[in-house]
């Protein structure tokens, strides 16, 4: 691996280990690595209207949250984050995923949206 600085290289070099899990850098860099996907997911038209705001994602630490009001919409910011998985070699956690699916009434008083979570 090598890091990049501008137009300057850093010499080749092994890595052996990651971030530790639960460290306090551990946040930071997944905001940084996921900006891009967070970029992608805004310019996408589904997502879930909030007073006069729509938003179809969440980050927190290091996970994330889908929000869409349709299963097809959802379908599409899946297969966004597939794609940026794909091209920066990420592993999304399966055994991790979730779907829910909330519709309770103060939802809908708040906004047109059911919440599905990955």
């Amino acid at each position: 691996m090598s890091i990049r600085w501008g137009s300057m290289m850093s010499d080749s070099f092994n890595v052996s280990n990651g971030v530790r899990q639960g460290g306090i850098l551990s946040p930071y860099l997944f905001n940084i690595y996921m900006n891009d996907l967070s970029l992608r997911l805004k310019k996408h038209y589904a997502g879930c209207k909030m007073a006069n705001l729509i938003s179809n994602h969440l980050f927190y630490a290091d996970d994330l949250a889908l929000l869409c009001p349709s299963q097809k919409g959802l379908q599409e910011l899946i297969e966004i984050c597939e794609k940026y998985a794909h091209e920066h070699d990420i592993k999304f956690n399966t055994k991790k995923n979730v779907v829910l699916i909330r519709r309770s009434k103060l939802l809908k008083k708040c906004c047109s949206c059911s919440i599905y979570t990955l």
